[in-house]
């Protein structure tokens, strides 16, 4: 399940008004329902995402994923907290960001002016047109700053049990971020971004295990055409 919570973070879609939303995600593992996910976007500029497996998933690799990220009414990020629990595999950190620095148990770092995390990243994506071409930005992640590539194709039309969404497929170059873990195994991954919302309605991984899905459970309203 590691391999699936960076990419459902880095992509979940933020929305510019701070007023409250939620959005629910079943996530699978070669068409069997593995976790669940979800992210809530609050009133005062605070994004929360959350991962969890279910069923036998839960004895065989419990997982319970969270990262929170606060960004300022330019996008800005000010704060980011960490905590995962995968498995035997613990992570917990937490930053504050001002301009130009990090500092993380109490020792101060420099980073990239408009450096983004998973989240606020979101931020950036959605004010973009988004054509077809790559493009490369900053992006803290587990203590380490990279420079994300992400190439961007042309719009396409998908089909979800029955209905037809235009997207904007994204992918990510993996050479271009540090990977640990089950995240190595990491073979491709694509995001299905809406292309009028901009919000993500599927996230396919293909790893050396399998085929793994993301897919937005609460589609009710998303523009079709």
């Amino acid at each position: 399940m590691r391999v699936i919570f960076p990419f459902l973070i880095l992509w979940l879609t933020f929305l510019p008004v701070y007023s409250e939303e939620v959005y629910h995600y079943v996530v699978k593992w070669m068409g069997i329902v593995a976790g669940r996910a979800q992210v809530t976007f609050k009133e005062e500029g605070k994004i929360k995402a959350t991962l969890r497996t279910v069923g036998i998933f839960d004895l065989l690799y419990y997982v319970r994923d969270s990262l929170s990220s606060w960004v300022d009414e330019e996008g800005n990020l000010v704060r980011l907290v960490t905590q995962l629990q995968e498995g035997k595999y613990r992570y917990q950190e937490e930053v504050v960001f001002s301009e130009k620095k990090g500092e993380k148990n109490g020792k101060e770092f420099s980073v990239p002016s408009g450096v983004k995390d998973p989240l606020s990243l979101l931020l950036y994506l959605k004010g973009e047109n988004l054509p077809p071409g790559e493009i490369t930005v900053p992006v803290y992640i587990h203590g380490k700053v990279d420079k994300l590539r992400l190439k961007i194709e042309k719009e396409e039309e998908i089909k979800i049990y029955g209905h037809s969404y235009k997207v904007i497929p994204i992918i990510p170059d993996m050479s271009t971020i540090e990977r640990k873990g089950l995240a190595k195994k990491i073979k491709e991954a694509t995001l299905y971004l809406t292309s009028k919302e901009k919000i993500p309605l599927l996230i396919e991984v293909f790893s050396s295990f399998g085929r793994i899905t993301a897919l937005l459970e609460n589609r009710d309203g998303l523009s079709r055409d």
